[in-house]
């Protein structure tokens, strides 16, 4: 699999890398990250091995305001991370993919029906990583997979009743924030597991 890197240039005029790893797979998987947890935290770092070991090709989206280390109001936040998301997936070739798969972790998961537009791929798959309330979409349907904490403050109690009555192939850490977290290493080690598993039955069924 080759490594290489998609530059954009941020809001704050300094360039942006993004790892894109082509194996030459028909299928697409592009990771859009959290307000605070990067593509390079553990819950990423498994799933990109997931990915690779499935031999599909790999973006890892970078956000400007988080490498120069800048504070953005929740409203700012979204306009310019979008753009920024749609001008790193627009510079990669969509004719080659035949299914895309998106997967975003909170914040991340408010782009990414930008981004199945974007590159127009008929074949899509959506793995949100805790959601919060405003980035659950209206329809959750049986092409998705929606992973939260059951002790998640960001996600009400009526959204997670929502998801759990839905058609998505739905995961629920017990115990666990919105990190995914419980305080526990052995659970948490146990979780990610679980997820890297789910997620890689998800992208394969």
């Amino acid at each position: 699999m080759g490594n290489l890197e998609v530059i954009t240039q941020s809001k704050w005029k300094r360039d942006l890398k993004h790892d894109y790893f082509c194996s030459g797979s028909d299928t697409l998987v592009v990771m859009l990250p959290g307000y605070g947890y990067s593509v390079h935290k553990p819950i990423f770092y498994y799933l990109s091995d997931v990915v690779m070991k499935l031999d599909f090709d790999l973006l890892r989206v970078n956000y400007g305001f988080q490498l120069s280390q800048e504070d953005m109001s929740f409203e700012h936040e979204l306009t310019v991370l979008r753009d920024e998301v749609l001008e790193v997936v627009s510079k990669v070739d969509a004719k080659v993919y035949k299914e895309l798969i998106v997967i975003g972790k909170s914040i991340g998961t408010g782009f990414m029906d930008d981004v199945v537009k974007c590159l127009g791929t008929d074949k899509v798959k959506r793995i949100y990583l805790t959601p919060i309330d405003r980035t659950l979409p209206a329809d959750i349907s049986s092409d998705m997979m929606i992973v939260y904490g059951d002790k998640d403050s960001l996600l009400s109690m009526e959204s997670k009743n929502r998801i759990k009555g839905s058609a998505a192939s739905v995961m629920v850490v017990e115990d666990a924030n919105h990190t995914l977290k419980t305080g526990a290493m052995d659970k948490d080690l146990e979780a990610i597991a679980t997820l890297a598993e789910q997620v890689s039955a998800f992208c394969t069924c």
